[in-house]
């Protein structure tokens, strides 16, 4: 569902691929403001849509190595890092070409952020302190 924040009114629904529960299937959602396209995370099918913002339409569909449930953009890179929260597997997405680019090995985590100073990716363990995976 699109909102105009300007105005708080309903501007339209983009249609995502049949899933059995939509709700329950898409789980995290990020924009680039580099290509104007907004990423969500699909855990049913293992891909990541891509919507184009100024035509509200589906342009892409990513294939990842498994479920995921945390997105990240980094902008100066055109990097979209896909985190699954079951595996230790991060993808990361050349966002100009959509496609995954690399897999690595991190550690088992629920969430992901990221520090521009150092510019480095946090992961937060089950029930650990946050580790920082090095250089993103």
């Amino acid at each position: 569902t699109v909102i105009d924040t300007m105005t708080s009114t309903f501007v339209t629904t983009i249609p995502l691929p049949n899933v059995p529960f939509v709700s329950q299937s898409y789980k995290t959602i990020v924009y680039n403001p580099d290509n104007f396209c907004v990423y969500i995370s699909d855990v049913t099918s293992n891909t990541i849509q891509v919507i184009d913002t100024t035509t509200d339409t589906i342009t892409a569909s990513i294939t990842v190595s498994n479920p995921q449930n945390q997105l990240f953009y980094k902008d100066n890179q055109n990097k979209l890092y896909v985190k699954s929260t079951l595996t230790t597997d991060l993808d990361i997405i050349d966002t100009i070409t959509n496609t995954v680019i690399s897999t690595t090995s991190v550690v088992l985590s629920e969430y992901i952020t990221y520090n521009p100073i150092n510019e480095c990716l946090y992961f937060k363990s089950y029930g650990l302190p946050p580790v920082a995976c090095g250089k993103s």
